[in-house]
């Protein structure tokens, strides 16, 4: 029982790790392609259709305020009530 706790320890510990290091390595690297682009070119795929992905990156000021407003909020809607 305490190889499977540790088993089980030692597998959190590494997607926590996993996990800290994407969000560091994407934070300078764009990121290429997602799970919900992958889903969308099996879909089109699975339909005989051929779907091109295509993306560009910009910069936070060139983003609407209320467009990084409501995906914030998209997360958590009350978040600006927080105390």
């Amino acid at each position: 029982m305490q190889r499977f706790i540790r088993f089980c320890v030692c597998c959190a510990a590494a997607f926590m790790a996993v996990s800290i290091a994407l969000v560091v390595l994407y934070r300078f690297v764009p990121v290429r392609l997602t799970p919900l682009m992958v889903m969308r070119k099996s879909e089109a795929f699975s339909r005989g259709e051929r779907l091109e992905l295509k993306h560009e990156w910009v910069s936070l000021e060139q983003i609407s305020p209320d467009l990084i407003s409501a995906v914030i909020e998209s997360e958590d809607a009350l978040l600006w009530r927080h105390a």
